[in-house]
């Protein structure tokens, strides 16, 4: 029987986010998506995601606010987890700058409602257009789909998440400390990303696997799904 694999999105991403890489891995294993339920915290939140996945260890892929999600999972509910890869996140807290840039765009909505992600900012997120290669997927279809997750969940989930999701524990004790097997797979000058602390967990837990690709961009399951599903198999194969 293939083996089942759980993928957990991040903020304002849904289940399109994991076609590309769901398509390279069907057949092989039997991936299955987990949404981020609303207006929960991350304990609710695990408690609900719990309650939906069978009754033994499992397998989770989690992006960026999801790899945290799973990363919380590894630590707190240890005995529910088998392993976890956590794609273009470093599960601590969020930089101060970031913090403020969530409450002030949490602020504006409440006063001036959500009118959509902007093109702009749905292209910050990508690698820069020089550094693509050839086997990436088209760029301004990526930008699509994007804007269209955000389009799709709406201002409900914005506000949900920027209010349950932003303020986050500091979860290296708790990886370094498992005997989860944990995989961190992040491009190598992503700004979302916390480098120095993976490094800090590199070097407090080195039984953990890091794997740093080029580049700058965020939404890895869109931009290298070939790349990132050769890592699934490599990942699930050492079970």
């Amino acid at each position: 029987m293939p083996k089942r694999v759980f993928f957990i999105p991040g903020t304002m991403c849904n289940e399109q986010l994991w076609s590309p890489v769901i398509d390279e891995l069907k057949g092989i294993y039997t991936p299955e998506h987990l949404a981020i339920p609303n207006h929960l915290t991350f304990e609710q939140i695990a408690q609900q995601l719990l309650a939906q996945l069978p009754d033994e260890k499992v397998n989770l892929v989690g992006f960026s606010l999801g790899g945290y999600i799973a990363s919380y999972l590894a630590c707190y509910h240890s005995e529910r987890v088998e392993k976890v890869l956590v794609v273009a996140n470093s599960p601590s807290n969020l930089s101060e700058h970031e913090i403020n840039q969530r409450q002030s765009l949490m602020s504006w909505v409440k006063s001036h409602g959500y009118s959509g992600m902007t093109r702009k900012k749905a292209s910050n997120y990508l690698d820069e257009p020089s550094t693509e290669t050839h086997s990436s997927p088209n760029r301004e279809s990526i930008i699509w789909q994007i804007l269209a997750m955000d389009r799709q969940l709406g201002q409900e989930t914005l506000l949900s998440q920027m209010l349950n999701t932003t303020h986050r524990e500091n979860l290296l004790t708790g990886l370094a400390d498992t005997e989860i097997s944990v995989t961190l797979y992040a491009s190598e000058r992503d700004p979302l990303v916390n480098w120095p602390w993976i490094e800090e967990l590199n070097c407090l837990a080195p039984h953990h696997k890091i794997i740093k690709t080029q580049g700058r961009g965020h939404m890895l399951p869109l931009e290298k799904p070939k790349e990132l599903a050769k890592h699934i198999k490599t990942w699930l194969s050492c079970i």
